[in-house]
């Protein structure tokens, strides 16, 4: 743990100003006498005892402070005051893991709170709440299946982050696409990149801005943008050379086809170059057509030729853009 992260003692008060302290707020039937002073990352101060937070975690006493030779706490009228980078909400929840007593329905408090208070349980070794919050994090998973893969791979539960992962691709691809990269997990980013396709360049832009660091993002982005490039390219060489096909009378294109064509060009250069948007702006326009048997055998053979070329793009892995 580095030490921004890790609890610290800023002062031994002589005395408790506030007799609320001197009471555990983690259990009503607690007896143990208070003897550290927890303060949160909101300033919230909380009155705790070294013995349960040594037999429950490890890691939320600072070495600084020592239980006495008899493996119990010293309890005199100075209480060390540790401040905990975590807020008054996770460490309420932390301090009553660490009693002997019912414990609080991990299911019933919200999503925000729940991930914050799972990693602060990995964090610290509450070994009592950590089993608990996979379970939940494990129901959690189809409606947050992104915070769900963040959680297992920060703490390494493969089954839950494999399952988690692909139902992450489907939902928010652009942020799974920036978080794989940023965890070096190349096989998922490049997955995940795939997907991104479909959507606006400031979608995965501003995914890429929060989750991959310092000059790390602007490498990536580019990579990601030549790669779509060579995406719109592969889709307009097909629609700026479409088959010419022989009408009535000979002529190679009809009356309609006039109409059609140019907006057909001007729809897809605004557009993101993907196999999905071409179809549907495709049959959008197609009643422009008026059911030109002609111009439909130049359509499939667009359509074919579009699918061939998107497809031998978006198989390529990101690294050979990386590497240009």
């Amino acid at each position: 743990m580095s030490s921004a992260g890790s609890p610290q003692v800023i002062s031994n008060l002589s005395s408790v100003e506030d007799d609320s302290l001197l009471v555990c707020e983690a259990s009503d039937d607690c007896t143990h006498p208070i003897d550290i002073i927890v303060r949160s990352s909101d300033g919230v101060r909380i009155g705790t005892h070294k013995s349960n937070l040594f037999a429950c975690s490890k890691g939320l006493v600072p070495a600084t402070s020592r239980l006495d030779s008899f493996g119990s706490s010293s309890h005199t009228n100075t209480l060390q005051d540790v401040v905990l980078p975590e807020d008054s909400e996770v460490i309420q929840l932390l301090l009553k893991f660490t009693h002997y007593q019912p414990q609080p329905d991990l299911r019933l408090i919200g999503t925000n709170l729940l991930f914050r208070f799972a990693n602060a349980a990995e964090k610290y070794c509450v070994y009592s709440a950590t089993g608990v919050c996979n379970i939940v994090m494990e129901m959690s998973m189809k409606d947050q299946p992104f915070e769900v893969f963040q959680y297992t791979s920060t703490w390494g539960y493969v089954g839950l982050q494999e399952a988690a992962a692909k139902l992450a691709m489907a939902q928010c691809p652009a942020k799974f696409f920036a978080y794989a990269h940023s965890i070096n997990r190349s096989e998922w980013r490049d997955l995940a990149e795939q997907q991104t396709h479909k959507l606006t360049t400031k979608e995965v832009c501003d995914s890429l801005r929060e989750f991959c660091k310092g000059s790390e993002w602007p490498e990536v982005f580019g990579a990601w943008f030549q790669k779509r490039d060579t995406l719109r390219s592969a889709l307009f060489f097909p629609l700026n050379n479409p088959i010419p096909v022989l009408h009535k009378g000979g002529s190679a294109r009809c009356e309609e086809w006039h109409s059609f064509y140019p907006q057909l060009l001007g729809k897809m250069a605004v557009e993101v170059p993907c196999e999905d948007k071409f179809l549907s702006t495709l049959e959008s326009l197609r009643p422009i057509l008026k059911d030109c048997i002609h111009c439909g055998m130049v359509l499939k053979s667009m359509k074919e030729r579009v699918h061939h070329g998107l497809e031998s793009v978006v198989k390529k892995p990101l690294a050979e853009f990386l590497n240009h």
